[in-house]
């Protein structure tokens, strides 16, 4: 490995889907000494396998971003996919990851303690886009518009958003959603196709400062449409290798969770986690503990000076219970989420708000040894209820947090993760609590309603929070039918008789 003063280390990045596939294809090997990658040298290293899948995917190009910090390797290096020590924090374990979180590229870095180091991102800058960079089909959304078929420029970004291509029926189509947005008359955005099929780009139209570009399609007749400039997001990419959905998703209230992780990383003292075969997890984090009845995430972190004992520190998940829903089949697991991890989820606004962390287990993939794979990720709230799915009917309703009884309709036979009912109301009625629940603010725990457009916010004061601070609780928008599915999970609705 070559070293340099340059504090960044030299790196090389590869198409993580295509690594994907050639990892995915070692792990089928019989010998699990074949279960291994190789970097090999060049003036950017590449990525085989013992046993590639076919010829054209036999390797894995590198590249390199920066000419300056280009990893370089003398002689083939070997890269086990798989760690007896501990499968979570493995290769492969990292390249499932990546792919969860939607990322395109897998980086290794040289360390300097030696070895090297295994990471995964989203995208590059556009400018770093290679000669032979390609495009995939997705579904984009631009803002509230979409979805529209397309392509991507795979990998890369403009500002962090998607790099789109279109067809022309789907050109025209964007163009008629557009068209039919409320936008002051400054901000007038058209989209004018010819009939010889010329696409004119018109923004400010109608004004002074009116401005007209022309799209000229690409080689394949797809045109950019907002290309380098429209905030595009992806919705989908449909021809690109994923995992099989999770096995199982699981919600734990967000600010417990926190503090947990954290007391763990404050332990002079941390519990191991044992895996099968010998492996085990022995760093700051949270245990996850699966039965078929139910989940907890505990802090590993034994008493010490600075945390109180960890057996304060357990938290329980917060499953939707569905009339007739089947008993979980999965057997009893434990395995370690990295305080780390869930740190660095925080500073993105959900630590002033009581939102949930969501994790995503998978029980049986390749290469981790029978050690369930977990994925971290952070909601405002949550979306495991489908309103269409279940049966609703009238109730009166009241909830703890503040006063009032109020019509609404309940969610037959469906308990939220609190153990409460699921209820929503009608706009009158969600008007008369937020004039309701601006009358006790200051009061800790105190919950407050806010309007905001056609959403409703619950702001919560922190016990312990100086000043009466507010703690966000959550969203509720409007669903198509008028109605607002208001503090499920959050609020501890129960329904009472007329005469109560």
């Amino acid at each position: 490995m070559t070293r340099t003063d340059n504090p960044r280390p030299p790196f090389v990045v590869f198409d993580l889907h295509d690594v994907y596939v050639l990892a995915r294809h070692a792990l089928t090997d019989p010998d699990p000494g074949n279960h291994v990658l190789t970097l090999l040298p060049g003036p950017v290293p590449s990525l085989t396998s013992p046993n590639p899948p076919d010829t054209r995917n036999a390797a894995v190009a590198g590249h390199s971003p920066d000419p300056q910090r280009v990893l370089m390797v003398s002689e083939p290096v070997p890269l086990p996919l798989t760690d007896p020590c501990d499968p979570t924090r493995s290769f492969i374990a990292a390249v499932y990851r990546g792919l969860v979180y939607g990322h395109n590229w897998l980086t290794l870095s040289d360390r300097p303690s030696g070895g090297l180091d295994v990471d995964t991102f989203a995208t590059l800058p556009s400018h770093h886009a290679h000669a032979d960079a390609g495009h995939v089909p997705a579904t984009l959304d631009l803002d509230v518009l979409g979805p529209f078929d397309g392509q991507i420029l795979k990998g890369y970004s403009w500002n962090g958003w998607a790099i789109p291509a279109f067809d022309l029926p789907t050109v025209r189509a964007i163009g008629q959603a557009i068209a039919g947005q409320a936008a002051g008359p400054d901000l007038v955005t058209v989209v004018e196709i010819g009939d010889d099929a010329t696409v004119t780009l018109v923004e400010e139209a109608g004004t002074a400062h009116e401005h007209r570009t022309v799209i000229e399609p690409d080689a394949d007749g797809l045109y950019g449409l907002g290309a380098w400039s429209w905030c595009w997001s992806i919705n989908t990419t449909p021809t690109l290798p994923d995992l099989a959905p999770a096995d199982l998703r699981l919600w734990f209230p967000w600010r417990p969770a926190r503090a947990a992780a954290e007391h763990a990383l404050a332990s002079s003292d941390q519990a191991t986690v044992e895996y099968p075969a010998g492996a085990s997890s022995s760093e700051p984090g949270l245990v996850l503990n699966i039965t078929p009845a139910t989940a907890t995430l505990t802090s590993t972190g034994h008493t010490s000076p600075h945390a109180p004992p960890s057996d304060e520190h357990t938290i329980t998940d917060r499953p939707l219970r569905l009339p007739d829903q089947p008993a979980p089949e999965h057997d009893t697991h434990a395995v370690l989420i990295p305080a780390v991890d869930i740190r660095s989820l925080a500073g993105r606004g959900i630590d002033r708000c009581a939102g949930w962390l969501v994790l995503d287990v998978w029980f049986d993939q390749p290469g981790l040894g029978g050690v369930p794979l977990v994925v971290t990720g952070q909601s405002y709230q949550r979306d495991d209820l489908d309103p269409g799915s279940v049966t609703w009917r009238p109730a009166l309703l009241s909830c703890a947090e503040f006063a009032g009884v109020y019509a609404g309709e309940i969610a037959d036979g469906v308990l939220s993760g609190s153990g409460a009912l699921l209820a929503r109301f009608d706009r009158d009625t969600v008007g008369a609590m937020v004039t309701i629940s601006a009358l006790d603010p200051e009061r800790a725990g105190a919950v407050s309603v806010q309007a905001i457009g056609d959403s409703v916010q619950l702001l919560s004061t922190a016990p312990g929070e100086p000043g009466g601070d507010m703690v966000q609780m959550g969203w509720a928008p409007c669903h198509p039918n008028g109605m607002y599915l208001l503090g499920a999970h959050q609020l501890t609705w129960k329904e009472v008789t007329p005469d109560a």
